[in-house]
């Protein structure tokens, strides 16, 4: 039987790039979810697990061993692809995608379609509201929360109400899941300002920012140099188990 064709691979045998250089990640920072943790309940936790954002808290709790060297395999497999949401890779002689789709069935968060995704109209927020929330957690009005803003918030936050526990829950999993960049580098405010209303932010198709925030950081990728990968990272180990089975 003929073998398929494909597109171009990104790197001939033999021309791959060397096994040492390994990918780093920030998704799930330990720091950041032992200290929110701590300041709930076991039910109240388990009501965060329930909600529509459910599955990054769920992740918050369990042991993920990171598996740089797989991830790096099946990303040094990859062919051209000229959609820029999309990465393809060869395993063998099957291809393999990594898109919207995948990403959404893996994960089950919402990634629906809205316009303005990654700047959403905050309108309705109550400035006033916004402000003294803001102020609670220690970060500038003109800026999201960075994962360092909200370790260091968690140390204060115990007596806060229920809902402003909540906020800075949802929060957490904003920069610590969804963003997921450095530590100290501050979060889109736009989207951020959204837990205001928490019905609203719940709502949001946040499935559909988190993928988009990490396929751009492996479309950014140098492959042939160690790099830290930005954004919701456990869901492209998840996939590579999908299309590497022997390693699941």
């Amino acid at each position: 039987m003929e073998k398929p064709s494909f597109p171009r691979r990104f790197f001939s045998k033999g021309s791959e790039p060397a096994s040492e250089k390994s990918i780093g990640y920030y998704s799930n920072n330990t720091k950041l979810f032992e200290s929110l943790v701590a300041l709930f309940t076991d039910d109240e936790w388990a009501e965060l697990e329930g909600s529509p954002l459910g599955v990054f808290f769920r992740f918050a709790r369990r042991t993920f061993n990171w598996a740089s060297m797989i991830v790096k395999c099946i990303l040094t497999c990859q062919i051209a692809c000229k959609k820029p949401f999309e990465i393809w890779s060869v395993v063998g002689h099957n291809p393999v995608r990594f898109s919207l789709n995948e990403f959404a069935h893996i994960t089950g968060l919402n990634c629906e379609y809205t316009e303005n995704l990654q700047t959403p109209s905050c309108a309705d927020v109550d400035e006033d509201e916004f402000s003294d929330f803001w102020h609670k957690l220690g970060v500038p009005l003109t800026n999201g929360p960075s994962i360092d803003n909200l370790i260091r918030a968690c140390g204060w936050a115990q007596d806060w109400s229920a809902e402003d526990k909540k906020r800075l829950a949802y929060l957490a999993v904003y920069a610590g899941f969804i963003i997921a960049a450095r530590e100290s580098t501050a979060t889109p405010l736009g989207m951020a300002k959204l837990v205001m209303d928490l019905e609203e932010f719940e709502a949001y198709p946040w499935g559909r920012v988190a993928f988009l925030n990490l396929i751009q950081s492996v479309k950014s990728a140098n492959l042939r140099k160690h790099y830290v990968l930005c954004g919701f990272v456990e869901v492209l180990q998840l996939w590579t188990y999908y299309a590497m089975p022997t390693f699941g």
